[in-house]
């Protein structure tokens, strides 16, 4: 079961996770109810201390939370233009105001009665044509923020991004997105 305050989040839903439901809103659940909680790039945007208090009630005292999250594709194998493309990208779409870093380490999950039990960074390479990295950065949230404040249409922001990345691929490129995968569990 998937909570989304986002109803925009879960347009490939049914790609990603076939069977898995998923509601759109935010719910509350009794005390210990959880031996899985996960949070998949989502924690940058929240009051931690709120979110880390819930998370400690609901996860069942020999349950597990994982922390997880993929920066943004901006790097490539082959060259440098991805990453000079992405910086024009990120002028055109700024990020929405709310974002801040996060670092895994440095949460204070102990003052949750929870502890970090494993950190581990990532890299995923995945090969992508300028057609497949488009649709990607089309989903990008700062994407959705500039078209749902009018500043462009969804055609404009994709007619721009399929303009653009044509100078920078050239069949397929090894797109690098870094990220981390973390483990939290109530202290035995």
């Amino acid at each position: 079961m998937g909570f989304e305050p986002a109803e925009a989040m879960l347009a490939h839903r049914r790609s990603v996770a076939p069977p898995a439901s998923f509601v759109v809103g935010t719910a509350a659940f009794a005390d210990a109810s959880f031996d899985l909680v996960t949070a998949a790039g989502s924690l940058n945007y929240v009051d931690l201390t709120v979110a880390l208090a819930e998370v400690a009630r609901v996860l069942d005292r020999a349950g597990t939370f994982v922390i997880y999250d993929f920066s943004e594709g901006r790097h490539a194998r082959e060259n440098e233009a991805l990453e000079r493309w992405f910086a024009g990208f990120e002028k055109r779409f700024p990020w929405p105001r709310g974002y801040r870093p996060l670092v895994v380490p440095d949460v204070p999950s102990a003052d949750f009665d929870l502890s970090l039990r494993s950190y581990e960074q990532v890299e995923v390479p995945l090969s992508l044509t300028a057609e497949a990295y488009a649709r990607y950065v089309l989903s990008e949230v700062n994407v959705d923020a500039a078209v749902r404040r009018g500043d462009y249409t969804s055609a404009e922001a994709r007619e721009w991004c399929e303009s653009t990345l044509s100078d920078v691929f050239t069949g397929e490129i090894t797109v690098l997105f870094q990220g981390y995968v973390a483990t939290v569990r109530k202290p035995r």
